[in-house]
């Protein structure tokens, strides 16, 4: 009998297809928003098949809700490691500055933000990941500047990505938190030119 000469086909298995996915996801979200997120454009994003998607995640609210939560995921640890350390409200106004700055850097991340934050406006499935960014954002501000001044900040700090993706500097985004935290004087009122 002769023996089979050929090599035993090897199946490579992807373990980071999942991954590769929800970040292709994200892609899309920065590229078309929640309206243009199809599982389509994720597999082209990503790279891999179009069932590959589907045998991870079966409908795309499960996709959005995916890439949401790594999105969340990966900016609250980012948040808690901006403010270790920060121990008096002055510390907090320069933390959450440099932080809405450096974010605002990455345009895109910052667009996955918002998009993501509005979606769960109108998604209750997505509603405990979005409250899980604003607790973290209380989380850290609230030993340093207080509960209701945590509240406020975390309010205000969608407000000031925007400002920074329009072009505001540090010495605006400064004046703006340092006034919520009454680090600094009251402002005038503007009058009539």
């Amino acid at each position: 009998m002769a023996e089979d000469t050929q090599p035993a086909r090897v199946r490579t298995i992807d373990r980071h297809r999942r991954e590769r996915v929800i970040a292709g996801a994200l892609t899309v979200l920065a590229d078309y928003g929640v309206e243009g997120l199809t599982h389509r454009r994720v597999a082209e994003a990503a790279g891999v098949p179009l069932a590959a998607t589907t045998y991870y995640f079966a409908t795309r609210e499960e996709l959005l809700g995916a890439a949401m939560e790594d999105a969340a995921d990966r900016d609250i640890a980012a948040l808690r490691e901006r403010f270790v350390g920060v121990a008096s409200p002055a510390d907090a106004a320069r933390a959450m500055t440099s932080y809405v700055l450096d974010t605002a850097q990455d345009r895109t991340g910052t667009v996955i933000t918002a998009e993501l934050a509005t979606a769960a406006l109108r998604r209750p499935a997505l509603r405990a990941i979005a409250e899980r960014w604003d607790t973290a954002w209380i989380d850290c501000l609230s030993p340093v500047v207080g509960t209701l001044a945590a509240l406020a900040l975390s309010t205000l700090t969608p407000g000031l990505f925007q400002r920074a993706l329009s072009g505001s500097d540090a010495t605006e985004i400064t004046a703006i938190v340092d006034q919520v935290l009454g680090l600094s004087g009251p402002t005038p009122a503007a009058g009539p030119d």
